[in-house]
């Protein structure tokens, strides 16, 4: 080797440069067998990347190694790389978005993704949970201060999804979306096994629609804490003919009487107290309750000694309230 003490080179570069300029050459027919090479070793990418992605890959790495040795013997080596690596780097960072969006796909599909796609989970760089939280998202009117905070590697994230949606396990993440997810609504389904993703992503943006309709208030829902509402709420055909089945006494009344009435009587079924208890959670007089309930036991007969009449009615009662209201015959 030639005594070659370049200024400002580290010592890979001085080492590099103090070699003749014919010894880089026997390495040039190896340039893009390495590539393959680096292709084949690295799991992620002969596991998960497409033709396309690595052709392209293979030529960048062949285009540095050919560079490298051209460099081979010079004082100063040239620093040509910089722009294509910052595109390399730019590609595997879309790829591995795109990748991950295909599967948050697979993952909240409805039948599940089979085995085999969920096994590829691990080559993205994504450690599969036992159990997930699958997460449906909105944006409010509040458009103009829109803004989405900054999520883990834990969570899959797809907001360019004609029906946004997330999905992982991170505490941490949830949080984030509590406090920072501004100009949207966020509703987070029950915590399922992983098979299930698709059940738990169904009834987040069940609660979304309830969202929207002022049943339940966002900006920010958990389905956890709504059981009971989005069971009622689950099945539009059913509840209404419950309705009408149930509260088919009250259907000859006038709107005012008859809300009067549903709204006295569901008191009743959840209070079950005294006159003057119901009357105090209604704020009418105690004399009102008792006339009101003359009325609904003349109405409804024996159904209100009946239990499973009883939380029929109920059921009918609360799930007026979740019902959209009847389009117009006009």
């Amino acid at each position: 080797m030639r005594d070659v003490k370049p200024g400002g080179l580290g010592k890979a570069a001085m080492v590099w440069s103090a070699m003749p300029r014919t010894a880089g050459e026997q390495f040039r027919p190896f340039a893009r067998e390495l590539g393959r090479t680096i292709l084949r070793e690295v799991p992620v990418y002969a596991r998960l990347l497409d033709g396309t992605y690595q052709r392209t890959v293979v030529g960048y790495i062949e285009q540095a190694i050919l560079w490298a040795i051209d460099d081979v013997g010079d004082r100063v080596p040239r620093s040509r790389g910089t722009q294509l690596f910052r595109r390399l780097g730019e590609l595997e960072f879309e790829y591995g978005r795109r990748r991950k969006r295909k599967l948050l796909a697979a993952i909240v599909a409805d039948p599940p993704a089979s085995p085999d796609d969920l096994a590829e989970l691990a080559a993205a760089r994504w450690a599969p949970p036992d159990r997930v939280v699958a997460v449906a998202l909105e944006p409010s009117a509040e458009r103009r201060h829109r803004a989405f905070p900054q999520l883990s590697e834990a969570t899959l994230a797809d907001l360019e999804h004609a029906e946004p949606r997330l999905a992982g396990d991170s505490a941490e993440d949830l949080a984030r979306l509590t406090e920072g997810a501004t100009g949207w609504w966020v509703a987070v389904g029950p915590r399922v096994r992983l098979g299930d993703a698709a059940l738990s992503l169904r009834c987040a943006r069940r609660a979304l629609e309830l969202v929207r309709r002022n049943v339940l208030a966002g900006p920010f829902v958990r389905c956890e804490e709504h059981l009971v509402t989005l069971c009622v709420s689950s099945d539009e055909f059913l509840l209404r003919e419950l309705c009408t089945r149930s509260l088919a006494p009250l259907a000859g009344l006038k709107g005012n009487q008859r809300a009067r009435l549903s709204e006295t009587l569901l008191g009743w079924l959840r209070v079950r107290g005294s006159a003057a208890e119901l009357a105090a959670e209604l704020d009418v007089h105690p004399q009102t309750i008792r006339y009101r309930m003359r009325q609904l036991h003349e109405l409804f007969g024996d159904r209100l000694t009946d239990p499973e009449r009883r939380l029929e009615l109920e059921l009918a009662l609360k799930a007026q309230r979740l019902l959209p209201a009847p389009e117009s015959s006009e």
